[in-house]
């Protein structure tokens, strides 16, 4: 069968990473959304513009994106965003007949970087940086590499797909 898959870290600057079966290894990047936490529509539509596209090329299956959490020290603003873009991104899914999942933080994180908790934002980052360059992968940016680590950990929860960069037998020089 054949699997598509987008992963999101949503924010202002939102990591993005794409997965299709066959592929040996994701494609990644940013996407800069309109950054005023007061007023969302913009980012919601740059956000669908960039769904619609990345949609026409890869004929998603699955997009998954980080579930919202909330620190205790955050803007309501920023709430409002953060639950915004995740609407739009499950009401895209619902539109174009795509399978939508969220996921924790704290799972994602636990399987990428082998630390679920306890980690400040910044140390979390380096991780997943860190990570990625194991892989192979230039991410250089942040937000692309925590979308890898969302995707990579989703790609464990599809039975059957395949993940090149952690087989052995096709990637022998990167250790599990």
């Amino acid at each position: 069968m054949r699997f598509s898959t987008l992963a999101l870290d949503l924010a202002t600057v939102t990591g993005w990473a794409v997965h299709s079966t066959g592929m040996d290894r994701p494609f990644f990047g940013h996407l800069r959304l309109p950054p005023n936490p007061q007023v969302i529509g913009p980012a919601c539509a740059t956000l669908w513009a960039f769904l619609l596209d990345q949609n026409k090329m890869h004929s998603f299956t699955h997009i998954v994106f980080e579930a919202q959490h909330v620190g205790a020290k955050i803007d309501m603003n920023v709430v409002y965003k953060l639950v915004g873009l995740g609407a739009t991104v499950e009401f895209f899914c619902h539109q174009a007949g795509i399978k939508c999942y969220k996921l924790p933080i704290a799972t994602w994180r636990k399987h990428f970087v082998g630390r679920g908790s306890g980690l400040s934002r910044q140390q979390a980052k380096q991780l997943c940086l860190a990570e990625c360059e194991k892989l192979g992968w230039d991410t250089i940016d942040d937000n692309a590499a925590e979308a890898c680590g969302i995707l990579d950990t989703f790609l464990t929860m599809l039975p059957g797909e395949q993940r090149p960069w952690r087989d052995k037998t096709f990637m022998g020089a990167h250790k599990l």
